[in-house]
């Protein structure tokens, strides 16, 4: 996973092979499913991901958040 923050017009690649830019929410399967939702409480910020939607089984267990 690569963030860019100025396109520079350099091909990405990964192991000498070209990357594919993906877009969020254009997967049938994506939409609206792995919303990230922060709350506070007593000053502390949260994170999480919207988990009424995902049964809580291994195969969609949040691994980490980008």
């Amino acid at each position: 996973m690569v963030a860019s923050i100025k396109d520079s017009g350099v091909k990405i690649t990964c192991c000498g092979e070209p990357m594919t830019l993906l877009y969020p929410g254009t997967v049938e399967a994506s939409v609206e499913k792995h919303v990230p939702a922060v709350t506070y409480e007593n000053g502390v910020a949260k994170l999480g991901i919207d988990s009424s939607i995902l049964p809580m089984i291994e195969e969609c267990s949040t691994k980490w958040i980008f």
